[in-house]
This record gives C-alpha cells, structure tokens and sequence, in this order.
C-alpha cells in the first residue's frame, strides 16, 4: 500500500508538469530564501501516550529554468513525549535538498510539487536512561499552496509525506504541515 501511495504521486507530479504552461513569472535566474515553520500534536487513542514537536527549516533555492528550482534545507527540530513512564526529549538537525516545480494555477497562486532527501541526526534526552543518538535518511515528497504577495515576496502551506529510514533498519512514515515565507531575488537583465 506505501509504494502504490509513492508511484501515485509521483505520477500526478509528473502529468501535472508535462500538462502545464511555464509561465515564467519565477523565471530562470531566481534565488528564494525562505523557510517551513511546523507544529504537530500526538495523542494515541487509548492510552497516554502523547508527544508535541516544534521545527524550523531554513530554505535557500535557484531556479534553473522558469518554475524549476533546485533547493537546499537547513532545519532544526524539538520532540517532546511523555507517557505513564515519564517524559523525555528528542533534538534533532536535518540538512537535505531537492527538486521543486511550480504548477501556476491562477495569476499568483501555485501549487509547488518537490521531492528530496534529507539526512537527520537526533539525540534523546530520556529521563529514564543515559542519552541516546541516531542518524537516519529519509525522502520527502511535498505539495502545497503557495500565494505571491508580490514579485518579491510569498506565503506558503506545504504538506510533506516523509519516509524515514533508521540506522536499526525501523521506517517510519510521517505525514507533516508547514507555513512559510518566501523572499525571491531576481538577476537585473541589463
């Protein structure tokens, strides 16, 4: 069932940019610089397990040709969980990068499709036990909503499926929401 959810997406992602005009208004040329903020709550239904996560993510970007760009991502996040065992903490650092298209659907509003890979090293701080590290890769596939304010600046909502492989060969698959903002600079044509 995961994979027939990857190969789905990724087949809308590519009839929507074979099938959709390049409106060069974020043409070639462009850097962006923005950045994801997210929040997630968890409660399990019938037990007290409950966790809450706040995340920040830098993203710098280059357009290599109109509605193309080629992105970086620099991010941090905090996890706390707490159960009937006690509380504990996990820090984590993400560094990644990736492809995004912008698929113009009115004047200002896009919807941007992209796919990464991302490299995350987290330390968890147990209450219970000594402090644990682990580093996994995970791939990213996103899509969303984004609004030009102006030619220089954006709001974004992106939702992120997130498949993360652990050094103990455990997956996990997360489904995930950001806002963010967008600054773009483009080259003077002189």
């Amino acid at each position: 069932m995961k994979n027939y959810s990857l190969v789905f997406m990724i087949s809308i992602a590519l009839y929507l940019f074979s099938n959709t005009q390049l409106n060069a208004q974020i043409e070639k040329g462009t850097f962006s610089l923005g950045n994801n903020i997210g929040f997630a709550l968890l409660n399990v239904q019938d037990s007290d397990f409950r966790s809450s996560s706040f995340s920040l993510t830098a993203i710098p970007g280059y357009y290599i040709i109109n509605n193309l760009a080629i992105e970086l991502n620099v991010g941090a996040s905090t996890t706390r969980f707490a159960s009937f065992n006690g509380s504990s903490r996990s820090s984590s650092f993400t560094f990644g990068g990736g492809v995004k298209y912008m698929v113009q659907l009115k004047e200002r509003l896009y919807l941007p499709v992209s796919v990464g890979v991302n490299l995350e090293t987290s330390v968890l701080n147990d209450n219970n036990s000594p402090s644990t590290s682990n580093v996994n890769n995970s791939i990213v596939l996103g899509s969303g909503l984004e609004y030009l304010v102006n030619n220089k600046l954006s709001v974004r909502y992106t939702v992120q499926f997130l498949r993360r492989n652990f050094e103990s060969n455990i997956s996990t698959n997360n489904l995930n929401g950001f806002v963010g903002a967008f600054f773009y600079f483009t080259r003077n044509k002189n």
